[in-house]
C-alpha cells in the first residue's frame, strides 16, 4: 500500500476500501509529515469514511517513528461507551500489529501514540475486520484453554469476561515465533519520511564500534564497512582492537585515511578506544560476525542527545543464525541495578560515553569483547545509565547460553535487634491458619517475630478455640475487627498495633516452605532504597504462583510466569534471581514500618479488596523506593482460598478497578520492568 503522507492511509474496514485519516484531537498539532505533542498525553482522532465495525474483532497495523522512545500506543473508544483503554504493543521494529475487539457503542477511535511532549511520527497502515475463521484459528493456536474459558463465560452471560479470555488467546505470539513476528513488523528506516531527524546528525555524538580482530579479518571488515556506509547515520568509525598485523586491502586503507578505521592496541588502556573523540562520543562493541541494524546508530545518537545527563546506554538484542533466521530476542527491563548485580542482563549492546571510559582501568581488548561484563564500568560512582528499547545488536549464531549468575549478596543485614511483625487477616477457615502458623514457627528460628492475627468476625467455635490457644503464646496477639470485609483496613489496623520495625503482611492461605524465610526479606527491606519485598510463591501443585507483578498485565496487573515449573529460571533469569519489579503480591509482602507509614499504608477507602497491594507498591515507587522479588524465600499460596473466587470480577470490583485504572494509567501503559514490545496477554513473556 502506498501512502501519500504519514497521516493518511487506505485500508479495508469492511468489504470495500475506505480512507482512514489521523487528525489532531487534543494537545497535538500537525507539523509537516509529523505531529507535535503539546503535552505528555496527545490524542489523535482516527476518522473513517465508514462506521466502526462494532461487535467485531479487528487487526490494526501501524507505524511508529524509530527515533521516538518506544512505548505502547493507547487506543480509546468513545469515552462515553465506558470501555477500558486498549494498550497496543510497542513497534519494536518500526511497525506494530494489534488484534482487538470493537465494543458496541464505540462511536469513535482516539489514539495516543506517545507519552511526552515534542515531535513524533505515527501512522495507521491498515484497519481490517478479522474474519471469524482467522480469529478462531489464531485463538486456538494461542491458547485452547482460553478459548474454552471464553465459551464458558459467554454461555453464562459473562460478556466482558468472554471477550477478555479471547483476547488472552489472540493477542500474543510465542518467543519461538520471533523470526516470523519480526519479519511482519520490520520496516526500512524512512529518513525522508516518518523517521526524519530532529537534530543535526553531523553535529551529533560520534559513535565508534570497537571490534576485536585478527590478521585474517580483512574480508569481514570490508562487509562491516559496507553495511555501516549503507545505514543513514553519518558520524561513526570503527576501532580495530588487535595485537596482530592486519593486511589492509585498498578499501580498508581508504577507510583508515578517511577516519573510518583506527587501530587500538588490545593491551592498551580503555582510553585508546576514544582517541580523537570528544567526551560525549559513544563507544560500543560487537564481534566481526555480529550485525548492527540500520536503525541502531540514529536511534542511539538521538537518544544520547535527548539525555545528555546519561553516560552509559544499553539496548536490546537478538540472534541471527547461519541461515539468516532471527531468534532469542533479549527485550530487557529498564535499568535495574539489583538485577544486574545478580546476572548480566545488560548484555553486549552497550555504549559508553568516551569520558566515562577514560576513567576505566580495563584494557581495550576486554572492553571490545561483547562477552565481557561491564560491571567495572557500571560500578563507577558517576555512572548514569539509560535503556534504549530497541534492537541495537544482532549477535551471530551460537548456542543460547544461560546468563551467568553472579551470586553477589544483595542483602545488607541489619544484624541483631531487628524485629518483625507478621500480620495475618482471617475470617474462620481455621485449618488454613493452623497450617500457616505451624509453618511460621517451624521456619523462623533465627529471627525474632510476633504474629498479629486480625480476626474479621470469625464465628466458628473451632476458630475461637484456636485463637484463644494462640493468645497463650507471647509471640501471638489477636486483634478483633468484625467489620465488613476490607482487606486494606484489616492490614492497616494490624500494623497500627504492631511493635516490629518491619511488617510482613501474610495471607492465611500460605505456608512457609523454606527455612529462615524471614532473613532474605528483612535483609532487603532494611536497605534504604528498597520498598516492598515479595518472595517466591508456589501453588500446592508446585508450579509457580508469584515471581513479581507486571502492572498492566491482563488489563490491570498480574503475576508474570504464573504456572511455570518451579525450577524454571525464567526469561532473562527473572525467576531465579533477586530483581526489581514494579510490584509484589500482598499474599506475602514485607516492608519497613517507616516506609509503610510514609505512604499512609494500604488504601482502605478506594481499594478495600482488589489491587491494594499493587497500589501500595506503586506509591512506594513514587517516593523513589525499588520493589524487589526474591526467590530466596519460598512459600505455598492457596490463592484466594479464604474469600473464594468470584464469578464476575469485572462487576464485583468495578469501582476499585476504575479507580486503579485512573490513578495508575501511566504505570499500566508502561511498566518500566516489562518491555513494551512484550504482550500484556500472556503469563509467560510473549511477543505483542
Amino acid at each position: 500500500m502506498q501512502l501519500n503522507d504519514t497521516a493518511r492511509t487506505g485500508a479495508a474496514i469492511s468489504e470495500g476500501a475506505t480512507i482512514l485519516t489521523l487528525e489532531p484531537f487534543r494537545d497535538v498539532e500537525r507539523t509537516g509529515l509529523l505531529f507535535n505533542a503539546l503535552s505528555a498525553e496527545p490524542w489523535l482522532h482516527l476518522q473513517t469514511a465508514a462506521p466502526l465495525p462494532e461487535g467485531r474483532w479487528i487487526r490494526v497495523t501501524y507505524r511508529s517513528r524509530f527515533l521516538d522512545p518506544l512505548i505502547r500506543p493507547v487506543l480509546r473508544w468513545n469515552p462515553e461507551a465506558g470501555s477500558p483503554d486498549q494498550y497496543l504493543p510497542g513497534a519494536l521494529h518500526g511497525r506494530g500489529v494489534w488484534y482487538g475487539y470493537v465494543p458496541h457503542g464505540a462511536g469513535k477511535a482516539l489514539i495516543s501514540p506517545v507519552a511526552r511532549a515534542g515531535v513524533f511520527g505515527f501512522a495507521i497502515d491498515s484497519f481490517e475486520i478479522l474474519p471469524n475463521a482467522s480469529l478462531i484459528s489464531r485463538a486456538v493456536r494461542g491458547s485452547l484453554l482460553r478459548v474454552a474459558a471464553s465459551l464458558i463465560a459467554r454461555a453464562r452471560g459473562m460478556g466482558p469476561e468472554a471477550i477478555e479470555q479471547l483476547s488472552y488467546a489472540v493477542c500474543h505470539e510465542r518467543l519461538v515465533s520471533y523470526d516470523s513476528w519480526r519479519r511482519h513488523r520490520l520496516r526500512p528506516f524512512e529518513r525522508d519520511g516518518i523517521d526524519a531527524p530532529r537534530i543535526d546528525w553531523s553535529a551529533a555524538p560520534h559513535i565508534r564500534l570497537a571490534i576485536a580482530v585478527r590478521s585474517d579479518s580483512a574480508s569481514a571488515l570490508e562487509k562491516i564497512l559496507g553495511a555501516l556506509e549503507a545505514q543513514p547515520y553519518p558520524n561513526w568509525s570503527i576501532a580495530l582492537v588487535t595485537r596482530e598485523v592486519i593486511a589492509f586491502s585498498p578499501a580498508l586503507q581508504t577507510a583508515q585515511e578517511n577516519g573510518r578505521l583506527i587501530l587500538a592496541d588490545g593491551e592498551g588502556a580503555a582510553g585508546t578506544l576514544a582517541a580523537g573523540l570528544r567526551s560525549d562520543a559513544l563507544i560500543g562493541r560487537r564481534r566481526l560476525q555480529d550485525e548492527t541494524p540500520a536503525s541502531a546508530l540514529p536511534i542511539l545518537a538521538e537518544f544520547a542527545v535527548d539525555h545528555p545527563e546519561l553516560n552509559l546506554f544499553y539496548g536490546d538484542e537478538d540472534i541471527r543464525d547461519r541461515d539468516g533466521v532471527y531468534r532469542s530476542p533479549r527485550l530487557k527491563p529498564d535499568w535495574s541495578p539489583v538485577f544486574q548485580s545478580q546476572t548480566d542482563y545488560v548484555g553486549a549492546a552497550v555504549f559508553a560515553r568516551a569520558g566515562l571510559l577514560l576513567k576505566s582501568h580495563a584494557t581495550a581488548a576486554s572492553l571490545a569483547n561483547p562477552d565481557t561484563s561491564l560491571d567495572q564500568i557500571v560500578a563507577q560512582d558517576d555512572v548514569r545509565i539509560g535503556h534504549i528499547r530497541r534492537i541495537l545488536l544482532s549477535r551471530a549464531t551460537g548456542p543460547v547460553q544461560a546468563l551467568p549468575q553472579k551470586n553477589v549478596a544483595v542483602s545488607a543485614s541489619a544484624g541483631s535487634g531487628r524485629t518483625t511483625s507478621i500480620i495475618i487477616p482471617i475470617r474462620d477457615k481455621v485449618e488454613l491458619l493452623i497450617a500457616c502458623v505451624n509453618s511460621i514457627v517451624a521456619n523462623s528460628a533465627d529471627e525474632p517475630f510476633e504474629v498479629i492475627v486480625v480476626d474479621n468476625g470469625s464465628v466458628e467455635e473451632k476458630t475461637t478455640a484456636y485463637l484463644k490457644q494462640l493468645e497463650c503464646d507471647g509471640r501471638f496477639r489477636i486483634l478483633r475487627r468484625p467489620i465488613p470485609f476490607n482487606f486494606s483496613q484489616l492490614c492497616n489496623d494490624g500494623a497500627e498495633i504492631a511493635s516490629g520495625d518491619t511488617y510482613v503482611f501474610l495471607n492465611n492461605d500460605t505456608e512457609v516452605i523454606s527455612q529462615n524465610w524471614l532473613a532474605p526479606l528483612l535483609d532487603l527491606t532494611s536497605q534504604e532504597k528498597i520498598g516492598a519485598v515479595g518472595p517466591k510463591l508456589l501453588f500446592k501443585s508446585g508450579s509457580l504462583q508469584h515471581a513479581g507483578v507486571v502492572v498492566g498485565l491482563f488489563g490491570r496487573a498480574d503475576h508474570i510466569f504464573g504456572g511455570a515449573h518451579p525450577a524454571d529460571r525464567g526469561y532473562l533469569d527473572q525467576i531465579s534471581v533477586v530483581r526489581e519489579v514494579s510490584a509484589v503480591t500482598g499474599a506475602c509482602l514485607a516492608v519497613a514500618k517507616s516506609k509503610f507509614q510514609s505512604v499512609g499504608g494500604f488504601d482502605a477507602v478506594n481499594l478495600p479488596v482488589d489491587l491494594n497491594d499493587i497500589d501500595l507498591c506503586l506509591r512506594l515507587a513514587e517516593k523513589g523506593f525499588a520493589n524487589i522479588y526474591t526467590p530466596e524465600s519460598v512459600l505455598f499460596h492457596y490463592e484466594s482460598a479464604t474469600r473464594g473466587m468470584y464469578a464476575q470480577p469485572s462487576k464485583k470490583y468495578a469501582r476499585e478497578r476504575a479507580y486503579f485504572t485512573k490513578r495508575w494509567n501511566s504505570a499500566m501503559r508502561d511498566d518500566p520492568k516489562f518491555h513494551p514490545a512484550l504482550s500484556r496477554h500472556a503469563l509467560n513473556p510473549s511477543l505483542g
